[in-house]
């Protein structure tokens, strides 16, 4: 077990393994450039004599039972500051309603990201979004992969918001994996961590979907 923390500022990583490959194979995906980079620095390693280099180069030993932990740092109180700072009056979502507004999306848009679906993606996705005459929106962090995107959730970095005000930017926050959408769920946007790398955010309209 080791803990990955100084290579990654912010995150705590901790993982089991007997080996570098079984190490490469538990991180997250979108960890991989800090695969590449231990690798790099480490040099092959591919025995298990060897993890014991990694360990004390980067952390100490854990003692948790965990197979694969990754600790988000909180980003709630950035994301109410920016907010607030906007002009947006936003509160945080009981657990029940986020689960509520979570399976709400799911069931409009949950299998609208397989194939091929019109969409727009990228810069676009990013006009689009703030073109919408919306005052009244959500913002809800996914508790679980959606088919067809490239959501990897290891852990909640914000909470749930209700919000009332002008719609801003959030492409800063992208990392927390989250949907931004009105109440009538007639549009929504995502964003995932891989924004701006494989293809997102992703702006898509309900009608888009009965459509297609």
């Amino acid at each position: 077990m080791v803990d990955l923390e100084s290579a990654c500022p912010g995150n705590v990583v901790r993982i089991r393994a007997r080996s570098i490959i079984d190490w490469k194979r538990v991180l997250p995906p979108h960890l991989g450039r800090l695969t590449w980079d231990m690798r790099r620095a480490t040099g092959a390693l591919t025995r298990p004599a060897r993890l014991g280099a990694l360990t004390g180069m980067v952390g100490r030993p854990c003692q948790t039972g965990a197979e694969s932990i990754l600790a988000m740092p909180s980003r709630d109180n950035d994301i109410y500051e920016y907010l607030t700072a906007a002009g947006v009056a936003c509160s945080r979502l009981t657990d029940s309603a986020r689960v509520e507004a979570e399976a709400n999306w799911r069931r409009t848009y949950g299998r609208a990201f397989c194939g091929r679906p019109r969409l727009k993606h990228g810069a676009r996705a990013e006009h689009e979004y703030m073109r919408q005459p919306c005052d009244h929106y959500q913002i809800v962090p996914f508790s679980a992969k959606v088919d067809g995107l490239p959501v990897h959730v290891v852990g909640r970095a914000i909470d749930a918001y209700d919000c009332s005000g002008p719609l801003v930017p959030l492409q800063v926050f992208h990392n927390a994996e989250f949907f931004v959408c009105p109440s009538d769920l007639s549009w929504t946007m995502v964003h995932t961590h891989e924004d701006h790398a494989l293809g997102g955010p992703y702006f898509l309209r309900a009608e888009w979907v009965r459509d297609g």
